[in-house]
């Protein structure tokens, strides 16, 4: 699907302010509000916008560490990279899950309050999974960029 000024305009503002107003949407690109509105729905309607949420800042919420894991599992079948993609469904830790070509299959972005809490959730989550074979872990120091816009 193509997308034009007026749309790439509605996206870039929308993925600074999801809660923009649309009557503010319309003036600040150049449309009146009635054809503003259409547009969004469109991107809404085709999943160009997936959804609108809350970006929560994991450390004031209890989870200060961001830990990266590359997954290895035994066997890439068809039932062994579902039985896995399955199982990390489960997880509320796994803020992120990649499959990946290289010497893993995964990568993970895990969040966890402590070392511990992640140690725990390594030793009764990640390696109970069958068909893991390896897993290697970063421990992040600090975020230097993070975004969510796309660039357009």
């Amino acid at each position: 699907m193509s997308i034009d000024k007026f749309d790439k305009e509605i996206l870039r503002r929308l993925q600074k302010d999801g809660k923009k107003q649309n009557k503010d949407l319309a003036d600040e690109i150049g449309l009146s509000q009635s054809p503003c509105s259409r547009r969004v729905k469109h991107l809404e309607d085709t999943n160009i916008i997936r959804e609108y949420v809350a970006l929560v800042e994991p450390a004031a919420v209890g989870f200060p560490i961001s830990i990266y894991a590359n997954v290895a599992l035994d066997k890439q079948t068809k039932e062994s990279v579902k039985h896995f993609e399955d199982a990390i469904m489960n997880y509320p830790e796994v803020m992120e899950c990649y499959l990946v070509t290289g010497k893993y299959d995964y990568i993970l972005r895990i969040v966890a309050q402590s070392i511990d809490s992640y140690q725990t959730f390594l030793m009764d989550k990640l390696t109970l999974i069958e068909g893991v074979k390896n897993i290697q872990t970063t421990i992040t120091m600090k975020p230097v960029k993070y975004s969510t816009s796309i660039p357009l």
